[in-house]
């Protein structure tokens, strides 16, 4: 049985996220009441994206310091 056999088969998937540094996010943490930074981080991924009045007002402000939606590529297992 050679090593490759075992490998569990992976799939790429995309997901669509606001791009911004980690001082900005820092930031804007300190801005919102009640938000962390894992909050906003939640809030920047726009591929299922939370719904609410706290996550667009996380991202209207991240687009207003200058964050940009990208896209990114992620491997999971198939």
């Amino acid at each position: 049985m050679k090593k490759s056999d075992n490998v569990a088969p992976m799939r790429k998937i995309a997901i669509r996220v606001i791009e911004l540094p980690a001082a900005l996010k820092k930031q804007i943490a300190n801005e919102c009441p009640k938000c962390s930074i894992d909050t906003v981080r939640n809030a920047l991924v726009l591929t299922n994206p939370r719904q609410g009045e706290q996550p667009d007002r996380i991202r209207r402000r991240a687009m207003e310091l200058g964050g940009v939606e990208v896209t990114k590529f992620k491997w999971v297992s198939a």
